[in-house]
């Protein structure tokens, strides 16, 4: 199966990448590390075909992104958390129409020692899967307003399942740019 990612776990990965690691052994308030990542710093843009019919471009606009690494526990599990209080620009490309929405979201992923991962994303949340992902809501791009969404990897980083636990609305983004 193809490695699809969601974006909390695009933005959750990289801002591990830039973040410094911490000794396991320091107290809790020691090993919290804050960064502040600079804005556009994950615009991107969709092909068309296994999301939308078009390119769609993803822009962060305005607001700020904080990557908080919290803590390694005993048994070699890794909590870091991504905070969103932003505005995106979603754009077919193709027709140059775009709207733009508030987004206020915390995820929280857990890596597991044995290398599986879960990701938990609350308030609004974007996700994309292809056909064939294990996911509730099917092939497409997905903003979920005021809900939650739980993300489950293999070690692999295969995407194992896909829930929305609520939510108060779901918006297909590619059909409202189309």
């Amino acid at each position: 199966m193809r490695r699809v990612v969601s974006v909390l776990l695009a933005s959750i990965l990289l801002l591990a990448a830039l973040a410094t690691p911490v000794a396991a052994q320091t107290p809790i308030d020691e090993r919290r590390v804050r960064e502040d990542v600079p804005l556009g710093a994950f615009d991107f843009t969709l092909p068309a075909g296994d999301f939308c019919d078009f390119p769609l471009l993803i822009e962060d606009i305005a607001g700020d992104i904080t990557f908080v690494f919290i803590t390694e526990d005993r048994h070699g599990n890794v909590l870091e958390r991504v905070i969103f209080h932003t505005v995106a620009r979603y754009t077919n490309t193709v027709t140059g129409d775009s709207f733009e929405e508030r987004f206020d979201s915390v995820g929280n992923s857990l890596f597991r020692a044995d290398g599986t991962f879960r990701i938990i994303a609350r308030n609004d949340v974007l996700a994309w899967y292809v056909e064939g992902d294990p996911s509730e809501l099917g092939p497409g791009v997905w903003l979920i307003d005021h809900g939650r969404i739980v993300e489950e990897y293999d070690a692999e980083g295969n995407l194992v399942s896909a829930r929305v636990d609520e939510a108060d609305e779901i918006l297909d983004v590619c059909a409202a740019l189309s």
